[in-house]
């Protein structure tokens, strides 16, 4: 299983199984998340946003329901409101402003994010989606398998090349007029996302961090600023090269059914940066 959905191969849940599973939860807000999540359905989406508007992981996944910034500022708003220690509210916020045109009021919302996690809740998500799979009588590791591989990070596309390419426009027009404050400040900006996405615990996550990182030191022309480039260019190919080595080292058989449920729960604790690593130094090459 672990080979076959590393390829995207992956289990799916009848409708009947995913309603007894809602059924058993109460159709709580994880339930009806991890049902949106496993069927498509937007009415599940719909639903819970109708009876927990304050969840903030039922808030996120709401703005799949429009592609309006504007609209998308309302729910944004209230999820600063309900969690108010995450930082992605901000940066989602940014960008919706950023496509409004916006842009000091986009920069003032990325000053605000500053020094708080970006936590997009999709290992809640996957917690909820294992559950239901083994509810529905699929082994502990096939779930823990296609609960992590079926899962979807949207808020990140809005996190990578667009915000990137917002804050370069920026930076540019501070440069232009001599503004270096706000050249130093949006290069702090960058540099920051980049660190929060690093932390965030997904490969992913980290190599759209990368793009910040890199923004954030280009046109840079310094030793210090040289070395910390390379650095990072040496960090997105190790990730790289490991996201590679995963996939094979599922079709292996020597590599035990435990190992694999060790390191799909080391994944969710500490990273997959972590898990990797973990499993890796355990089956080198």
């Amino acid at each position: 299983m672990a080979a076959d959905a590393s390829k995207g191969n992956l289990l799916t849940l009848s409708g009947n199984e995913i309603d007894a599973f809602l059924l058993s939860r109460h159709r709580s807000a994880e339930s009806l998340l991890a049902a949106y999540q496993l069927s498509g359905d937007d009415a599940y989406l719909i639903e819970a946003l109708q009876k927990f508007p304050q969840d903030p992981a039922v808030l996120l996944a709401s703005l799949r329901l429009s592609g309006d910034p504007a609209e998308n500022l309302k729910t944004l708003e209230a999820l600063k409101l309900a969690d108010p220690g995450n930082g992605l509210g901000h940066c989602l916020a940014a960008r919706a402003l950023f496509d409004l045109g916006r842009t000091d009021e986009a920069l003032a919302e990325l000053l605000r994010m500053s020094g708080k996690p970006l936590d997009d809740y999709m290992i809640l998500s996957c917690q909820a989606v294992e559950e239901a799979y083994i509810a529905a009588g699929f082994s502990s590791l096939d779930a823990k398998i296609t609960s992590l591989y079926s899962a979807t990070k949207p808020s990140l596309m809005k996190m990578g090349s667009p915000l990137v390419k917002n804050l370069d426009a920026m930076r540019t027009a501070y440069e232009a007029s001599g503004n270096q404050e706000g050249v130093d400040s949006i290069r702090r900006i960058q540099a920051e996302i980049g660190a929060r996405l690093r932390s965030a615990g997904s490969l992913v996550d980290e190599l759209v961090g990368i793009l910040h990182e890199k923004a954030a030191l280009r046109g840079l022309d310094s030793p210090d600023a040289a070395d910390r480039l390379n650095e990072v260019e040496q960090r997105k190919t190790a990730l790289t090269q490991a996201s590679w080595k995963i996939p094979k080292l599922m079709e292996n058989p020597a590599v035990p059914e435990s190992d694999w449920v060790s390191y799909f729960d080391r994944v969710k604790l500490f990273g997959e940066k972590a898990a990797n690593n973990w499993i890796l130094e355990r089956y080198p090459e």
